[in-house]
C-alpha cells in the first residue's frame, strides 16, 4: 500500500527520487558515463545501480528499470527495444601470443574459456562462443557481472565474450578472435512495471537513454 502511495505522490510531481537501475553485461560502464549529464538535467534524481536481473524485482519495487538482454512474457512488464547490442569474440594480445589463434570455433576446445555465468539462463545467451560446436568445451572461469568479463579478458584469462568496443581493438588491449564472424547482435530492452509508466523519472531516462544510444559507437565496415 504504502509503494501504492508513492507511485500516486510521485506522478504528478518533477523528476526526483531514487532510481534503482538493473544493468546487463557491459552496460553499466556506459550508462555511468553519461550519468553526469542526465544530473546536470535532472539533479533530484540519485542512483542505486543492481547486478542480478530477476523479474520478481520489478513486481516487489526493488528495481525501478532495467537495460538488459532478457524479453519477458508478462503483461505487467513493460519492455521497449533500447538499441541492439553487437558481441564480438575477444582475447587478449598476451594470450594468444603464449596459446596461438584459434581458426574456427571447433579450436576452442583447446583453450582456457571466459564465461558469463550470472543465474539467468537468458543472459547466459551472451556466451556466443559457446554455441554450434559438438564439442565440451573447457570453462576456465566463470563470471556474473560485466566488469568482472571485462577485466578477465583484459588480464588475458582466456577467450570470451564481450560487447564490440572500438577501442579496445584500437589500442591492441584486446583482440577480435573471429574478425570475419557475422556480428552477434542481442537486443537491450528498457523495462519496468507497468504501475511506474506514469513516473516522471521513468520517463525522463528512458527519454534521456533514447539520445545516448543514438551516438554509441557501431562497427566500422570492414
Amino acid at each position: 500500500m504504502a509503494q501504492q502511495t508513492d507511485i500516486i505522490r510521485e506522478k504528478d510531481s518533477v523528476p526526483e527520487g531514487t532510481l534503482k537501475i538493473v544493468t546487463g553485461v557491459g552496460t553499466s560502464d556506459a550508462i555511468l558515463g553519461n550519468i553526469p549529464r542526465f544530473s546536470q538535467q535532472f539533479p533530484n534524481i540519485d542512483f542505486i545501480f543492481l547486478s542480478t536481473t530477476e523479474i520478481y524485482q520489478f513486481h516487489i519495487g526493488d528495481a525501478d528499470v532495467g537495460i538488459i538482454p532478457v524479453s519477458y512474457s508478462d503483461p505487467d512488464i513493460v519492455q521497449q527495444v533500447l538499441y541492439e547490442s553487437i558481441l564480438r569474440i575477444y582475447a587478449a594480445p598476451c594470450y594468444l601470443k603464449e596459446n596461438s589463434t584459434p581458426k574456427s570455433i571447433d579450436d576452442l576446445k583447446s583453450h582456457r574459456l571466459v564465461v558469463y555465468g550470472g543465474g539467468d539462463q537468458a543472459l547466459e545467451e551472451i556466451n556466443i562462443h559457446l554455441q554450434n560446436t559438438d564439442h565440451n568445451l573447457h570453462h576456465f572461469i566463470k563470471v556474473n557481472n560485466g566488469l568482472s568479463l571485462r577485466r578477465a579478458l583484459l588480464t588475458g584469462l582466456g577467450i570470451g565474450p564481450y560487447e564490440y568496443d572500438r577501442e579496445l581493438v584500437r589500442n591492441n588491449l584486446l583482440v577480435d578472435v573471429f574478425p570475419n564472424m557475422p556480428d552477434q547482435k542481442i537486443p537491450y530492452y528498457f523495462t519496468y512495471h507497468r504501475r511506474l509508466a506514469d513516473s516522471p523519472k521513468i520517463k525522463a531516462f528512458y527519454e534521456f537513454m533514447k539520445e545516448v544510444v543514438k551516438v554509441w559507437e557501431r562497427p566500422e565496415k570492414k
